[in-house]
């Protein structure tokens, strides 16, 4: 039986694969959960105080990835920010562009907007199992 079930976790695989979706068997610690990973995450990053006005990422294509995660750099840490694919879209600007900071004082500052998704990791794990 156990030939059978691998082989149908292959036939799937295959399946997932000849659809151009980027897939995994799972590791042998998640096989008692589930048999194939399937996601796409995107990950940009900018330097917070780099003097750039907004910090705006370069062109985004939602459609590409599940997750973004936006890494921002700061002198003495590093900051994350988990958002959805249907988050990107909401927050990515008419030329595609995720603005970052803006400017408070002699400082830049991550905007308001953005801070609400630091370090939502559980979006990857519950947005796979939804």
């Amino acid at each position: 039986m156990a030939n059978k079930i691998d082989n149908d976790e292959s036939l799937v695989l295959t399946k997932i694969l000849e659809k151009n979706i980027e897939a995994y068997p799972a590791i042998s610690t998640n096989k008692k959960n589930y048999d194939i990973t399937v996601v796409r995450v995107k990950v940009k990053s900018t330097e917070l105080q780099n003097e750039s006005k907004n910090n705006a990422t370069n062109k985004l294509s939602p459609k590409n990835f599940n997750f973004l995660v936006l890494v921002v750099i700061e002198e003495n840490q590093n900051r994350y920010f988990v958002l959805t694919k249907e988050e990107v879209e909401r927050e990515i600007s008419p030329s595609s562009q995720l603005y970052v900071s803006e400017k408070n004082g002699e400082k830049y500052c991550v905007k308001e907007n953005i801070v609400a998704y630091e370090d939502k990791w559980e979006k990857i794990s519950s947005g796979l199992s939804a």
